[in-house]
Order: structure tokens, then sequence, then C-alpha cells
């Protein structure tokens, strides 16, 4: 009869905070409640909570209630945002809607329409 050694692991994984990306040429409709951060590159259509950063790349739209902690905006968007941060539009951004931030940046070519409330 043969001895056999069996050896015991243990092993460890660590992952990076999974972070939520809706794709080009996707569209989704519904509700997102996160704590991780969101990047819109397709389309996005309902309501985003996030306590991590909302990032809308250029390319990407949003017809959205956004309450977040910062927004990125260089894509499109239409509804309203409530951030507790900073928003801050690039120059390819653009947002019809209500803003209402701690602090607002905009680049040169960014366009918002609509009431903003910053402090």
């Amino acid at each position: 009869m043969k001895k056999v050694n069996q050896v015991e692991e243990t092993v460890t994984i660590v992952s990076a905070p999974a972070e939520t990306v809706i794709s080009a040429g996707t569209t989704f409709k519904g509700t997102i409640d996160t704590d991780k951060p969101i990047t819109v590159e397709g389309m996005f259509e309902g309501e985003i909570k996030s306590t991590g950063i909302v990032t809308v790349s250029e390319g990407g739209a949003i017809k959205a209630t956004v309450e977040c902690e910062r927004l990125l905006m260089h894509g499109t968007g239409e509804g309203s945002i409530n951030c507790t941060g900073l928003v801050e539009f690039g120059t390819t951004g653009s947002f019809v809607g209500d803003v209402t931030t701690r602090d607002i940046v905009m680049g040169a070519g960014a366009k918002l329409e609509g009431q903003c409330k910053i402090g």
C-alpha cells in the first residue's frame, strides 16, 4: 500500500471593488442602488443611487434621477442630479435638468440647461 501525502491549502482571494459598466450599445432601464462606481457608456434610463462615483462617458447617455457622491459628465443627460460632492462636466458633457451639488466644475464647451443650486 502506498502512502499518499495530503496537502491542505488555504487560498485567499482578494478582489478589487466591482464597477458597474453599462457598455456602449447597451440600453438599461430601471434602478441601480450601489456603493460602487458606475460607468455609463451606453444608454441608462431610470434612477441611480450611488455613494460612489457616477461617470457618463463620451457617447454615453442618461435619462435619469441621479443621487451620488460625485458625478463626471462627459456624455449627455436629462433629468435631475443631487450630488453631495462634486459634479464635473467635461468639454463634451451636456445636461438638461436640475442640478443640486456642493461644488461644480464646467469644462470649456460643456452645456447645462436648467436650474443649478450650488453650496
